[in-house]
């Protein structure tokens, strides 16, 4: 059985290919060893923990379902400053300006209650339908069962009910909040609000067309919203149609342009803000579904993993690592937003900077062909502790800095920038996914890139790697090195190279022999042989030749080698503890970086540490 994995900087590094007891062919001499220190330098990004968010009318009160895998629920009662937990809760639905929720329990009908109460106050059994929540004061019990149809409202202050109606089913369907406290509800004849205040029914007559409430062979049900004020939005696979109160027929209408038109899936979601933008998530036939805000029938498209939320006088526009509350002429940010950590695929750091490649849309392979699956960077300003994402967002495995330029690299394609990744520019280049290590050597820079093959079988698992060695001189423009290259050579292959070409690595070890495979003329012609070679990870600002080994859990070696030809002198070895409560992980993001003073910078998870 084969399993061809493209090797993402050391995914496979030395640390699982070398135990702490050396081979026969090793030099066993060793002296100089000695205890490191362990200093976290880059303590990883933390992006926000919101898979979805729910919201009050007045913008006060907030909930959401974290991105962990038991959909844990978080509350805000100060608009978002502050969150804490909300215990024993499965299924939240709506939140409403009082602090009230409506959830499912799971265990039969909907309840609800209120945030940060023991209960809701009072008792209220519902009669079979669903509870709605008014803006404020008041809860509905709307049941349009044949037995029942009708609507009873209740008064949150006292727990009294009172039916305000008996032909729920003559309604239609509830489409969104009123700002005087009550709800409004959507038929082809127009919109139905009640009043809660003085307990009235508001009709407001309109011309609705392609309005279905069921799937049929021309649609799936349309999707419809009320932004509580005076404007409501339906919309089909065709397109969508803006009405407001006071006039009968439509106000704006907009048909999906291509590719998104007439695909029976659209949209997927609906919204309009109380400035009358509209929010839709559409999609190409068979295809990825993309977020819009449409204004005057221009259509913007959001990032990948970003949603939006319309409510009252806000539009919420959450990103991976922000949230922002929009009114208008102010936005703010939700900065009290509950994070969590995720791991780089790759990073890359220099003494007052790191850029890193975080994952922010998982892959996913699409029936007409489209895959989706997103990164983004971000870049780390040491000296100040800030973050700031860079505007970016493709499939990326390997990022490299040096002064103002920065390049990132994968999916067969290189994306170059020339200030600090503030813009960027997408050139040809014959870089694909598996860009291991770069390295400036006088005014040039060598790019290693390797593919490692596994193969698996009843006797055991065996590699293969291809290789290919690519220079530059501005980083964004790359050829490839006459000669340094091959294809399916046995091993794993070298993780790194020195400033004077030398590769190596384990190709074989068989009979008790350990065969090595190394090239000096950066991989333009290679030897083998069972004598000793170093095999190493890092070089040293004086040339000295680093092996890693790894216990496993919390304890981190390595062995570094004084230098003779493609051989060497051990000289001594650095015990490494991890933080308490840590572990080194042996596949790491990429090989380590060699800093200031000899000290190394080890990628870990989500994580740098600058090994003294």
């Amino acid at each position: 059985m084969k399993k061809n994995n493209l090797i993402s900087l050391g995914l496979v590094l030395l640390l699982s290919l070398f135990s702490c007891k050396k081979p026969k062919n090793e030099p066993q001499g060793q002296q100089g060893d000695k205890d490191g220190t362990v200093e976290e330098v880059y303590p990883g990004t933390m992006f926000n923990d919101a898979a979805e968010l729910m919201t009050s009318f007045n913008g006060n009160y907030m909930v959401i379902k974290s991105n962990s895998a038991n959909n844990l629920y978080q509350y805000s009662n100060d608009g978002g400053a502050t969150w804490q937990n909300l215990s024993s809760v499965k299924n939240v639905l709506s939140v409403n300006d009082k602090g009230f929720y409506v959830y499912d329990p799971q265990v039969g009908s909907r309840q609800f209650s209120r945030l940060g109460k023991a209960d809701a106050g009072f008792t209220y059994y519902i009669t079979g339908g669903e509870f709605i929540l008014g803006k404020d004061d008041y809860i509905y019990d709307v049941n349009v069962s044949y037995n029942a149809n009708k609507i009873t409202l209740i008064n949150s202050n006292n727990g009294e009910s009172t039916v305000v109606n008996t032909k729920a089913d003559t309604l239609g369907k509830y489409c969104g909040q009123d700002k005087d406290g009550g709800i409004a509800f959507i038929s082809a004849n127009g919109l139905n609000i009640h009043k809660p205040t003085d307990n009235k029914w508001v009709f407001h007559p309109m011309n609705i067309v392609r309005l279905y409430f069921t799937s049929s062979n021309v649609s799936k049900p349309s999707k419809f919203y009320f932004n509580g004020y005076d404007k409501l939005v339906v919309a089909d696979q065709k397109g969508f149609h803006v009405y407001q109160t006071g006039q009968k027929n439509a106000i704006q209408t907009f048909d999906w342009p291509a590719p998104y038109n007439n695909y029976y899936e659209n949209p997927q979601k609906i919204e309009i803000n109380k400035s009358g933008d509209v929010f839709a998530t559409v999609s190409p036939y068979g295809g990825k579904p993309i977020m819009f805000k449409i204004t005057n029938g221009n259509m913007v498209g959001y990032p990948k993993s970003t949603y939006t939320v319309c409510k009252g006088d806000y539009t919420y526009e959450m990103y991976p690592l922000v949230a922002k509350k929009i009114s208008t002429g102010k936005t703010e940010e939700i900065s009290g937003l509950l994070k969590e950590a995720r791991h780089f695929k790759n990073a890359y750091i220099t003494e007052n900077e790191v850029y890193a490649i975080y994952q922010i849309e998982p892959f996913h392979s699409y029936y007409n062909g489209e895959t989706a699956g997103a990164d983004t960077v971000i870049r780390y300003d040491r000296k100040t502790n800030t973050f700031k994402p860079l505007n970016l967002s493709g499939t990326f495995s390997f990022v490299y800095q040096d002064g103002n330029h920065v390049f990132v690299s994968g999916n067969n394609e290189l994306m170059y920038s020339a200030n600090n990744g503030d813009t960027w520019e997408k050139t040809a280049s014959p870089i694909t996914n598996n860009l291991v290590e770069v390295k400036k050597i006088g005014n040039t820079y060598y790019g290693m890139c390797k593919t490692v093959s596994t193969y698996t079988s009843t006797y055991g698992t065996s590699y293969s790697n291809s290789f290919k060695m690519l220079t530059s001189s501005d980083l964004k423009n790359w050829t490839l090195l006459p000669g340094a290259s091959y294809d399916g050579k046995s091993g794993q292959g070298p993780e790194t190279f020195t400033k004077d070409g030398f590769l190596s690595y384990v190709s074989a070890r068989v009979g008790g022999k350990t065969f090595f495979q190394y090239s000096i003329d950066f991989g333009k012609t290679w030897q083998s042989t069972t004598d000793f070679v170093v095999v190493f990870v890092a070089e040293t600002s004086d040339g000295d030749l680093v092996q890693f080994n790894h216990n496993g859990g919390s304890q981190l070696y390595y062995q570094y080698y004084k230098r003779n030809g493609v051989s060497g002198e051990l000289k001594g070895e650095v015990t490494y503890n991890a933080p308490t409560g840590r572990s080194f992980h042996t596949s790491t993001p990429r090989v380590p970086v060699v800093g200031n003073n000899g000290s190394f910078y080890f990628f870990n998870d989500n994580k740098i540490y600058r090994l003294n």
